[in-house]
């Protein structure tokens, strides 16, 4: 089952968790879109800075349980 949850963000740095991963992702002006796979391990990011851009994957950092 794929599970989709969307919102509009303004212009900042935001800070994306799944525990125990987090990624930090900077929205300027434009589009944004960060997907997020959950696996057996950590789970990915996918960040792309438009609709025009394929996705970069990263694994995001550890924040512990």
């Amino acid at each position: 089952m794929i599970e989709q949850f969307q919102e509009p963000l303004d212009s900042g740095h935001y800070l994306f968790c799944v525990r125990p991963s987090c990624v930090n992702v900077e929205v300027a002006k434009g589009t944004v879109t960060v997907n997020i796979k959950l696996r057996e391990g950590p789970p990915s990011f996918f960040v792309s800075e438009d609709a025009t851009r394929a996705p970069v994957e990263d694994f995001g950092f550890s924040v512990g349980f």
